[in-house]
Formats: C-alpha cells, sequence, structure tokens
C-alpha cells in the first residue's frame, strides 16, 4: 500500500512534465522529498534487517518482486529511457542508468541516518547535487 501511494503520488508530481530531462530530474527528487517526508514508510518498505529482505509481501512475492515495485521501477526506467532518447547516442544502459539513480537517491537518505554521529549537509540538497551530476554528465557523454 505504501509503495503504491508513493508512486501514485510521484507519477502524479511529473506527469505534465514533456520535458524528458527535466521528468527525470523531478521524478528522481520528488522521491527524494516524497521519502524524507514519510521516513517512516521509508525505513519500513527500504530499511529491512537483512533476513527480512527476503518476506514475502501482499501479493506472495518477496518486496522487489512485487507488482507495486515493479511498476515504480518502470516509471523511473521509462523516464531515463525516454531522456536518453533525446541524446544521439545513449551514454548508459537504461536499466544500469536507472538502478544508479534510484541506489543514489536511496543510499543519500538512508546513510546519514545511519550514521547520524556525523554532521552531514543537507539530505535533499546532497539528492540535488547527486542527480543532476548523473543527468549533466550522461547528457554530455550522449552528445
Amino acid at each position: 500500500f505504501d509503495m503504491n501511494a508513493a508512486t501514485d503520488l510521484i507519477e502524479a508530481s511529473v506527469a505534465e512534465e514533456i520535458d524528458p530531462a527535466l521528468r527525470l530530474r523531478k521524478l528522481f527528487l520528488g522521491s527524494v522529498h516524497y521519502w524524507l517526508a514519510h521516513l517512516d514508510h521509508f525505513d519500513l518498505l527500504f530499511s529491512a534487517s537483512l533476513p527480512q529482505a527476503g518476506a514475502r509481501r501482499g501479493d506472495g512475492k518477496p518486496f522487489g518482486q512485487s507488482s507495486s515495485v515493479q511498476r515504480s521501477l518502470k516509471l523511473y526506467r521509462d523516464a531515463v529511457d525516454a531522456f536518453f532518447a533525446t541524446l544521439p547516442r545513449r551514454p548508459a544502459p537504461t536499466a544500469l542508468a536507472a538502478d544508479i539513480l534510484i541506489a543514489t537517491s536511496h543510499g543519500i537518505i538512508v546513510f546519514p541516518r545511519l550514521t547520524s554521529t556525523m554532521q552531514w549537509s543537507d539530505t535533499a540538497q546532497m539528492a540535488e547535487e547527486a542527480v543532476d551530476a548523473l543527468i549533466q554528465a550522461w547528457a554530455a557523454a550522449g552528445r
């Protein structure tokens, strides 16, 4: 339920953005902002301990293979693919680029929380810088 609700809101927030690069940016930064505003849901969904990571969810599938996660993953991959389609050449495989953006944005949320004894910069600003750097690097590599 939480994953579907997040995907619904994130998808709606970028629905009218027609520029593929801006849509990709808004999609990933919107995800970061959503999860920062719903850290309890983020923890429940993504911060499971390793023995629980393979636990089956409501539809009987492991979390990463559930229909709600696959729907979210498709949204991310489609946005990356649409952005790459605007470039003269593809700078990376779509799945790899989507995985990098997901791991980067989720890692920026979780790592400072797991190492709270350190002084960290603003999480949203770190995510913005990282997502922008990746998109700019792919745009340059694709030219």
